[in-house]
C-alpha cells in the first residue's frame, strides 16, 4: 500500500486510543511493540469480514452471464498482473554542497511534514530557515558540508553535517529530511551514508541530533 510509517503510527495510536488494539512492548526488542485486538477490536473485525463477505455474495448473486469460476479467474490474472509490474524507484543523485533552491526547497519540505505530524507553523518555518541561511555561508569551513537528493533536477531530501554548531570534535547532524512520497526508497539511506562518510573522514568523535518527544 506504500503507507508512510508516519500514516500506518498515526492510525495504530488511533485504534488503540479507540479501544479497539492493546500495545505491549517486545521483551526481546523493546523498539518494537506487540499489537493485540482487544475484545472490542475482534467485534469490529467481525463486523467488517461479515460485511464484506454479504457484499460478495450479493454481488455474484447478481452476476449474469458470467460464471464463478470465469470470475476467479479473471481475478487470478489480474492480481498477478499487479505482482508482475515493476515497482518504479526515483533516480537520484546525491549532490554536496550549495545548490540553487536549496534553501527554500529544505524549509518547505520541514514546513509541510512539521504542520502535519507536530503542528508547527509560521514560528518553526522561519526558524528554520534562519538557522539555514546562516549555515550555507560556513560552508567553506572546516567540517561543515550540506547535502541535496535530487531527482529528475528537483531537491527531494536534504541532510548537513554542521561542525562548529556544538563543542570541538562533535558534529551536529541537522536537516535530514526526505520530500513525501519517496520515503523508504533508500533515499535517506544514501544522504546518511554520505553525511557519515563526511563524519568519520574529518575526525569528529560523535555525531549528535537534536529532536524531540514525539
Amino acid at each position: 500500500m506504500r503507507l508512510e510509517k508516519s500514516t500506518v503510527s498515526r492510525l495504530v495510536g488511533a485504534l488503540a486510543a479507540d479501544g479497539y488494539l492493546s500495545e505491549t512492548r517486545n521483551p526481546d526488542d523493546t523498539r518494537r511493540k506487540r499489537l493485540t485486538l482487544t475484545d472490542k477490536g475482534r467485534r469490529a473485525y467481525r463486523a467488517i469480514n461479515d460485511f464484506a463477505d454479504d457484499q460478495v455474495k450479493g454481488a455474484l448473486d447478481r452476476l449474469d452471464g458470467l460464471s464463478a469460476p470465469d470470475l476467479a479467474r479473471a481475478l487470478d490474472g489480474y492480481a498477478r498482473a499487479l505482482d508482475d509490474k515493476p515497482q518504479e524507484q526515483p533516480v537520484t543523485e546525491i549532490v554536496e554542497g550549495y545548490v540553487p533552491g536549496l534553501i527554500g526547497q529544505a524549509v518547505a519540505m520541514h514546513a509541510a511534514y512539521y504542520s502535519r505530524a507536530a503542528g508547527f507553523g509560521a514560528s518553526f518555518e522561519a526558524t528554520v530557515a534562519g538557522d539555514m541561511a546562516a549555515f550555507v555561508p560556513r560552508l567553506g569551513r572546516y567540517g561543515n558540508a550540506i547535502w541535496c537528493a535530487s531527482s529528475d533536477g528537483a531537491i527531494v531530501g536534504t541532510i548537513a553535517i554542521d561542525g562548529q554548531d556544538l563543542e570541538p570534535g562533535v558534529a551536529h547532524l541537522r536537516w535530514f529530511i526526505v520530500a513525501e512520497g519517496l520515503r523508504g526508497a533508500g533515499i535517506g539511506r544514501a544522504l546518511m551514508q554520505a553525511a557519515m562518510g563526511f563524519v568519520d573522514a574529518n575526525g569528529f568523535a560523535e555525531t549528535r541530533l537534536w529532536t524531540f518527544p514525539a
